[in-house]
């Protein structure tokens, strides 16, 4: 498509075009199309002269949705491909195990249609999704954190006579509950005045001790927690919450906020270390990266380049997830390498004894490293994703690819569902979902072998890359336990992105390091159903304990520890050697 010439008209130029063509023997639906076409083309240019458009406002003016589900498709194509059959094969149920699959001879001419009314079939049978059943709002069950407020009755108890004279007496029921919120700055500030007296004789001055309840420390636990789960999970800038806390009355300065959680970093420092060892040790494990800036290294670059020396100026947040026993570890990294590097590094610390890991990526080459053993498995959502791009242009090849994964992950979905151990899953893949991948894999070869597709095209190079990885993308067909696609590691990047779209840079390599830390720590403390603002303050009150023994203070161990520190307690009557929240 070559370059438009560009147009230059004011309003009265448009709208003297509109009058022509109103003039014109054009069908009125014709005159409407045109009329609007230049209309949206006058809305727009004022758009972008007058406002500050998004690329995703953009997106939206012209109907282009963000996400990638299949619903948002223009799902009219004909159901038979590109090679033009209008012919139809009877498609066997997948849905169960005892018919066979007879897959058509001829693969081309058939598989859309095959592809779609199989998709159909499935869902018909087996919806994926139930209605949830309920009014939908939050019981108070829900509210684990809340502060538990017993009112006894005013003038009546358990035992008592009828206030109604009717003989009877009253006993217990399940008490009638009240949700009440009260809101505050993330800190607030106490003013102490203690009263100080003075002599008039000798001039000495005698101050009022602090209450005992009164603790010593300038800032608490609990504000450092929420401090750092404020900026490097939720990505508030420190700017931002000292703005916030300005107008609040209690002004808390960015670099006294920085200082508070990178003293915070350095506390759970071996923790972090220990989580990282723990990590190597998993069954599975996903990686991926995004790009970060950090303002020193983008300095020392820069001198490097003005002295002539080369070296690597590439800057990347990694997001490392891990599986060991159904337990999820999520470790971030910033800095100069990239996913592959770093995940080379983590897997030093793996045991010798441990089969090859199952390694979840996307087919980027700085992604994979020779320096350990593994298995390679490849995301089939960014095979996916190439066809959901090109849809617009290529519908009938399109349909036919996002079809075909519809199924796999319908599938997949099933045995979540039905909580399938590993060897099941595999069981279930190889007998239902095999078949659709080789109906997608000799469609593939057949579009080159019969010249239906030029190589050099996007879709080309779409069906080339899922044949040159087919051998990551089937993997969850021979192994047990493969993952389908990375798409939980996408997920934790979020978190990354959402801090850097706020705050832009770290200007210090030691800053990406404190916001690695806190962010690998309190997404894992997440991922595991932990409250990360309690387990944060139980780390900073037991900090010596901690450090010494790090394997106790793992988010899904911590609290046996402080159990069996209660149990100790109550038979020795010492005072607790540690403090819960």
């Amino acid at each position: 498509m070559k370059k438009p010439t560009r147009i230059s008209l004011n309003d009265d130029q448009v709208d003297s075009l509109v009058n022509r063509i109103l003039e014109t023997p054009l069908s009125d639906e014709d005159k409407t199309l045109i009329t609007n076409i230049i209309r949206l083309y006058q809305y727009l240019s004022l758009l972008l002269q007058e406002t500050k458009i998004t690329v995703h406002r953009l997106r939206k003016l012209f109907g282009l949705r963000a996400t990638e589900k299949r619903r948002n498709l223009d799902l009219s194509v004909p159901d038979n491909d590109a090679c033009g059959s209008s012919s139809e094969t009877p498609v066997t149920d997948l849905s169960g195990g005892e018919t066979s699959l007879s897959l058509p001879s001829k693969v081309c001419d058939t598989v859309g249609t095959f592809l779609s009314n199989t998709l159909a079939s499935l869902k018909k049978i087996k919806p994926l999704k139930e209605k949830k059943k309920g009014h939908g709002r939050f019981g108070r069950q829900d509210y684990p954190g809340a502060t538990i407020i017993e009112e006894p009755h005013e003038s009546l108890k358990v035992g008592d006579p009828c206030p109604m004279e009717c003989s009877g007496h009253l006993y217990s029921l399940k008490p009638a509950s009240s949700l009440h919120f009260t809101g505050h700055a993330l800190a607030t500030a106490s003013l102490y005045l203690r009263e100080r007296l003075r002599c008039s004789t000798c001039g000495k001055i005698f101050c009022a001790a602090h209450s005992k309840s009164i603790s010593t420390q300038k800032y608490d636990e609990a504000l450092i927690a929420n401090l750092a789960i404020s900026k490097y999970y939720g990505g508030m800038p420190f700017y931002r919450l000292a703005m916030l806390q300005r107008m609040a009355g209690a002004p808390l300065p960015h670099p006294t906020q920085y200082k508070l959680c990178a003293t915070l970093s350095d506390d759970v420092e071996p923790l972090f270390e220990e989580l990282k060892r723990f990590a190597a040790q998993g069954v599975s494990v996903s990686h991926d990266d995004t790009t970060v800036k950090i303002l020193d290294v983008i300095a020392k670059n820069k001198r490097k380049a003005e002295a002539g020396e080369k070296g690597r100026t590439g800057m990347f947040t990694t997001a490392i997830l891990s599986v060991v026993n159904s337990i999820k570890i999520c470790v971030f990294l910033s800095g100069c390498k990239h996913a592959g590097e770093n995940l080379a590094d983590l897997l030093k610390a793996r045991s010798l004894d441990l089969p090859p890991v199952l390694k979840m990526s996307d087919a980027l080459s700085s992604n994979f490293s020779s320096d350990f053993k593994a298995i390679i498995l490849k995301c089939l959502a960014h095979a996916r994703r190439k066809f959901y791009e090109i849809y617009a242009y290529f519908p009938e090849h399109g349909r036919i690819v996002i079809d075909a994964f519809a199924i796999i992950y319908h599938h997949d979905a099933l045995t979540k569902k039905e909580q399938m151990d590993p060897h099941a899953r595999l069981a279930y893949h190889q007998e239902h979902s095999a078949p659709i991948m080789t109906v997608l894999k000799e469609y593939a070869e057949e579009q080159f072998t019969e010249k239906r597709v030029e190589p050099n095209s996007s879709l080309g190079k779409s069906l080339k890359y899922l044949l040159k990885h087919w051998e990551g993308f089937t993997e969850f067909l021979r192994t047990p336990g493969a993952m389908l696609d990375n798409n939980l590691t996408e997920q934790a990047l979020k978190i990354p992105i959402r801090a850097r779209k706020n705050s832009l840079f770290y200007k210090t390599e030691r800053g990406a390091r404190v916001g690695s830390v806190l962010t690998s720590i309190i997404h894992t403390c997440a991922m595991n159903g932990e409250n990360p603002s309690e387990y944060l303050i139980v780390l900073q009150k037991n900090r010596r304990a901690m450090q010494k023994n790090p394997k106790d203070w793992f988010p899904w161990t911590y609290k046996e520890t402080l159990k069996r520190a209660d149990s100790s307690v109550s038979r020795e009557g010492a005072d607790p050697p540690l403090l819960a929240a």
